[in-house]
This record gives C-alpha cells, structure tokens and sequence, in this order.
C-alpha cells in the first residue's frame, strides 16, 4: 500500500450581471499507508485555489522527515496566497524562499483561480486536469 493525498476540486461557475465567474469547491483525505511512519504528503484548500505537494519519501533513508519540507512549503505557499500574491509559480517562489533552510524534497502542484482566470503551476511529476466546457 502506498502512502498518497487524495485532493477533489469542483469548480462551480456563476453567472452575475452577464459575466462568468468560478469558485472552488473542494475537500480532501489524506491516506497514510500502514507501513510508513507518516504521510510525505500535504495539501490546502483556499477559497481561492488548492495546493498540492508530494513530499520525496526517499529522505527517509538519511534520517530526514520526508513531510517536514513538504508540509513546509505547503504553509508559506497558503501565507503568500493570504498575503495577496496573485500568480502560482509566484507564490512557489516565495514559499521556497522561506523553506530552504529545511532539508528535503516535494513535488508541487497548485491552481489558483481568480475571476474567470485559472493559474496553474506545476513542479515535479504532479498532474492536474483542466477540462473546459
């Protein structure tokens, strides 16, 4: 059994005064394999977008908490998203500035929405589906 974050989104469309407008609607679970201390993996969800960061549990070998650095950069990249920062691959940005002093690794994957405008970063091996109608 593998260790893994399982994050749902469902992006509800409004319609005012004639203009679209999207909105998240999400929520998660977070499963913890039996065989493992703890999970790698973290996640939020903001009403303006959702983050997902798949820490590399590999560190676990060396002694290092594979969650620590993952869990890290997933609480800076929430306080830059609640600080206003309005791109994703920005908000990445500013989240590493503050966790690299931390030893580890993590995928990251967040999507922001803002509007009718979705904003998606990607670093690593993370996917996301952007289906439009």
């Amino acid at each position: 059994m593998r260790t893994r974050t399982v994050e749902v989104a469902k992006i509800l469309r409004l319609e005012r005064a004639g203009r679209r407008l999207y909105h998240f609607v999400s929520g998660s679970s977070e499963l913890t394999s039996p065989f493992k201390e703890e999970c790698e993996d973290t996640h939020f969800y903001h009403r303006n977008g959702i983050g997902v960061f798949d820490g590399v549990g590999s560190w676990a070998e060396n002694g290092v908490s594979p969650r620590n650095y993952s869990q890290l950069l997933m609480r800076n990249s929430l306080r830059g998203l609640r600080e206003g920062i309005q791109r994703s691959v920005n908000i990445l940005h500013h989240a590493w500035t503050y966790s690299k002093h931390e030893t580890g690794a993590t995928t990251a994957l967040m999507c922001l929405i803002k509007g009718n405008e979705v904003n998606i970063a990607n670093v690593g091996d993370c996917q996301m589906l952007h289906i439009r109608d």
